[in-house]
């Protein structure tokens, strides 16, 4: 088994924070050449770890360098989880992703039954961003004005099938509209467009938007949540400036081999739960716009398959079934 006893499945959650830290500072980074010498930091640090003994065994590290090549486009990290499901000491850390890359690959990459959740890590909210020029202060303003304006106004995301189209494309189904999609290569170009003005709007997490937020230029209408996000203070929900029932959150959480046995998924629950209470994980967490989550493996594999079905509905949204063949 994976953790033997609580102190290993300590370190295991103390190893993921570490590893937390240092992916998220990649997927931040802005330049290719940034990114590159953040991924070599991570395999040095892993090595590191693994020479000090502070961890049960190496596979996550591997497995979780994958991770990243995967959300810059490819599958093999997940693909290698599924190939090691019988090895049961394999853990995934992962994100929203999860659910929908299987929805729009074919075919599948992996199955998101095949995996059990271990715990989450964060939710955070999306926030639905315009340029300011726009004559409207709401989100039911919005909504008018794109039925009464048809094919007028345009979005900008990070890609077909990013987490930004999929947002816009499940609340334009929601509301009823369509604006024309307009696709970039990464968040920040879909973000600085719209601020430029050359597109109007865009959803874009609220760690994203957190330049923007006393920014002349931008926006913001709603966050996308449930309910309100404390890193984007005043601004009220989607459901609540004119859209009632929409709600939608991004998640990170961690996963193992739906084979692990039972109590091997307790204790690494356990063990992030008692990180997640920790107020120095807590703060790492919050600068990063992120709140922390903490839920049974039970709860969490609940959460895991409601958020099939939300995935599900999002890719029918965008027309996006099986889009990469």
């Amino acid at each position: 088994e994976f953790a033997s006893g609580d102190t290993e499945a300590s370190v295991v959650a103390e190893a993921v924070f570490a590893y937390w830290d240092l992916l998220l500072a990649q997927e931040r980074a802005t330049s290719a050449v940034e990114k590159v010498r953040m991924g070599q930091r991570l395999l040095q640090e892993a090595r590191a770890l693994n020479r000090q003994g502070r961890l049960p065994q190496s596979e996550i590290w591997e497995v979780e360098n994958n991770l990243g090549r995967f959300q810059a486009g490819l599958s093999e990290a997940r693909q290698g989880v599924q190939e090691r499901v019988n090895k049961l000491r394999t853990l995934l850390m992962t994100a929203t992703n999860h659910n929908i890359a299987p929805l729009i690959e074919s075919p599948a990459p992996y199955d998101p039954k095949d995996f059990a959740g271990v715990s989450p890590i964060g939710t955070g909210s999306n926030v639905l961003a315009v340029n300011a020029q726009l004559p409207f202060q709401s989100v039911d303003a919005f909504i008018k004005f794109a039925k009464a304006n048809p094919g007028k106004l345009n979005f900008s995301s990070a890609g077909v099938g990013a987490s930004s189209h999929l947002a816009m494309a499940y609340f334009m189904g929601a509301a009823g509209i369509d604006l024309i999609h307009v696709p970039y290569k990464s968040t920040n170009a879909a973000a600085t467009e719209m601020v430029a003005g050359r597109v109007q709007a865009t959803f874009i997490t609220a760690a994203e938007v957190q330049p923007f937020l006393k920014d002349a230029r931008v926006r913001i209408l709603g966050v996308s949540s449930a309910r309100g996000s404390p890193f984007v203070p005043g601004v009220p929900t989607i459901a609540e400036s004119g859209l009632p029932g929409f709600s939608y959150e991004s998640w990170w959480g961690l996963l193992a081999p739906a084979a692990t046995p039972r109590a091997v998924v307790e204790r690494l629950n356990a063990a992030m739960a008692k990180a997640l209470g920790s107020a120095a994980v807590i703060e790492r967490i919050h600068r990063l716009s992120i709140e922390p989550r903490v839920m049974s493996a039970r709860d969490f594999d609940t959460f895991l398959r409601n958020d099939v079905e939300t995935a599900r509905r999002m890719v029918k949204a965008a027309g996006l079934e099986n889009l990469r063949q």
